[in-house]
């Protein structure tokens, strides 16, 4: 496999980082959320949502995450964001809101370079600590987390109008 190369995303990326959000999710929630769920899901709705986050990062919005798109051959393949927390519950400064790989893109260190790339976007925003929140029954990406430092956290339960989740927070202490 040719390495796929991890860029700062632009507002062209929003579409195809839409796409990959909902196939990634798809792919990994499988069995462990409701199969409703996941046919609920919309591009479209993810269109709009991933537009409006790149269009406040042009802006200029210092609140507006930093968004990497993981690209192979003019294909975007997957894509994380990072920023300040949102997350009292975290009691860090920054978050990794979110971080996905098509199935065919995993096990293969691309996910590394990806978490890396977001931590180093967090350092330069003066970013001190990090943390995520993760499904608890995501066995794979826990042991990622683990692998890449992290100490699992507190616990939190994501109640939507169609399914109950339960995630885990993964802690880094120091990113500096």
């Amino acid at each position: 496999m040719r390495q796929p190369r991890v860029r700062p995303a632009t507002l062209a990326d929003a579409a195809a980082i839409a796409e990959v959000h909902v196939e990634a999710w798809r792919e990994t929630y499988r069995g462990l959320v409701p199969d409703s769920v996941l046919a609920g899901l919309s591009v479209e709705r993810r269109v709009r949502a991933w537009t409006d986050m790149l269009a406040s990062r042009v802006a200029g919005d210092q609140q507006a995450p930093a968004i990497f798109v993981v690209e192979e051959e003019g294909r975007v393949v997957g894509f994380g964001a990072a920023g300040p927390s949102r997350d009292e519950g975290l009691r860090c400064d920054g978050e990794v809101g979110s971080i996905y790989l098509l199935d065919g893109y995993k096990r293969h260190g691309i996910g590394r370079r990806l978490f890396q790339r977001l931590l180093i976007s967090l350092v330069q925003r003066d970013c001190r600590s990090a943390g995520l929140w993760v499904l608890d029954t995501n066995a794979a990406a826990r042991r990622f987390y683990e692998a890449m430092g992290g100490r699992a956290g507190p616990t939190k339960i994501d109640a939507r109008p169609d399914v109950i989740l339960h995630e885990i927070a993964y802690i880094w202490d120091e990113i500096a």
